[in-house]
């Protein structure tokens, strides 16, 4: 779930960033006033998401994030046994946040409102049961080779985050036993 919640954090951050012309130039401490005004004009532009790369690309800019999923044995309790006979494992997500814009400087920006939303939110990440909320990296901003037709450059950039968090999972109240007859005829 982690994807959706970094997709909802930046959606938020977003329209928080568009209507608050201040706290999007504190982001840009680094820059000229003329080009923050340059950078918040632009930033008003519809940005897409697609989660899994599930529709086709009609317009940039574009936000698209992956999952993986992994335990590491060593974390895990044992018989995965917690409180008040819960079952309970720990995962380790790691979310990767693909940009793409058909403007360098749009790229820059929006890498830029991520990662400042990714702070400003990390309190409702712990509070809904992240243990905790890192960033990992980030790739270099460059041309996607994928995506370039027609003469229209793509950019491409990579944020990865990585969030740990317990699945605690109540008993089943009623045990039935499960039937381990397996029928040949499902998919």
């Amino acid at each position: 779930m982690l994807d959706l919640h970094i997709i909802h954090t930046i959606r938020n951050a977003t329209k928080y960033y568009r209507e608050n012309e201040s706290a999007f130039n504190a982001l840009f401490p680094d820059i000229g006033a003329s080009l923050r005004t340059k950078y918040f004009n632009a930033f008003q532009q519809d940005i897409s998401f697609d989660k899994g790369y599930l529709t086709k690309i009609e317009k940039f800019p574009i936000i698209t994030t992956s999952l993986v999923e992994v335990a590491n044995d060593a974390n895990q309790f044992l018989g995965n046994r917690g409180m008040k006979n819960n079952l309970v494992i720990l995962i380790n997500n790691e979310c990767t946040i693909n940009i793409y814009s058909d403007e360098y400087d749009y790229g820059k920006v929006v890498h830029r409102v991520i990662q400042a939303a990714m702070l400003a939110f990390k309190p409702d990440f712990l509070r809904i049961g992240y243990l905790n909320v890192e960033f990992v990296k980030s790739e270099e901003f460059e041309p996607d080779e994928d995506l370039i037709s027609d003469g229209v450059k793509v950019y491409g950039r990579q944020l990865t985050y990585r969030a740990q968090q317990q699945l605690i999972v109540p008993p089943i109240a009623q045990p039935f036993e499960l039937n381990w007859d397996l029928n040949p005829n499902l998919v």
